[in-house]
């Protein structure tokens, strides 16, 4: 269930009706971001959680009480899937991908689109890594889930700091240890590898999936993208025009 910004509007009562059927029969159903909230109308979320972006956490909390939403990226819990939205979706299919046709291929899914999966706490989440973040300190990886999930709309890396807080020299010496790179680097990074995603299977404009992407001026995008991945988004998107030949 995708509902977009204003997930009231799809509220009717055959729909809910359809959905609680679908719950009954055991379908696995799954919801992203605001969809959370459909099916909590439906009452499909008093024993099964959802997750939900962590911003949006308290307000959804306050209006359902009696329903189930947790602070994660995404979760897995029998035949219910959710995340909370953006980049976590990406993580919450290859849990799928997973469950249902095993881990080397949840891997190679996400090598072909260039995408690399994180790892959170949580028996239903433990994708493969190379930068686990189960092994890593723990601020690090509160600080990549944040920019994880504020890749439309990048936050400082100061602002980051003081959400986690840390310092600002300490998060940049532990992305230097674990990950060789600066904190404004690997988001950059997180970013434009979204793009890629994007370019390769999406029909957005170039000029959108930069703006998705939290790149307000095209030009840097384009100059980011390029020395990033070695060629142009437009070439990117070529690419995916050849595949669907």
């Amino acid at each position: 269930m995708i509902s977009s910004y204003a997930p009231e509007t799809a509220l009717s009562g055959p729909l809910l009706g359809w959905l609680r059927r679908r719950a009954r029969s055991g379908t696995l159903m799954g919801c992203v971001d605001t969809g959370a909230l459909i099916f909590a109308e439906a009452g499909l979320l008093t024993q099964t959680p959802a997750a939900v972006h962590f911003e949006a956490l308290r307000g959804y909390r306050e209006t359902y009480a009696d329903q189930m939403f947790v602070d994660r990226m995404f979760d897995l819990s029998g035949n219910r899937c959710s995340s909370a939205g953006g980049v976590a979706t990406f993580d919450m299919t290859l849990a799928l991908i997973e469950r249902f046709c095993g881990r080397d291929l949840a891997k190679r899914v996400a090598e072909i689109l260039t995408y690399r999966p994180t790892e959170h706490a949580g028996p239903q989440q433990k994708m493969l890594s190379d930068t686990s973040l189960v092994r890593m300190d723990r601020n690090l990886g509160r600080a990549m889930d944040l920019m994880l999930v504020n890749l439309s709309e990048p936050l400082s890396i100061s602002a980051i700091s003081a959400q986690i807080g840390v310092a600002q020299w300490t998060l940049a010496r532990l992305f230097k240890r674990h990950l060789r790179q600066t904190p404004a680097d690997y988001y950059r990074y997180l970013r434009l590898s979204q793009a890629r995603n994007l370019l390769l299977n999406s029909a957005y404009p170039v000029s959108q999936v930069a703006a998705l992407c939290g790149f307000e001026n095209p030009e840097s995008f384009a100059r980011a993208y390029r020395r990033q991945f070695g060629e142009t988004a437009t070439n990117t998107r070529a690419t995916q025009d050849l595949r669907a030949d």
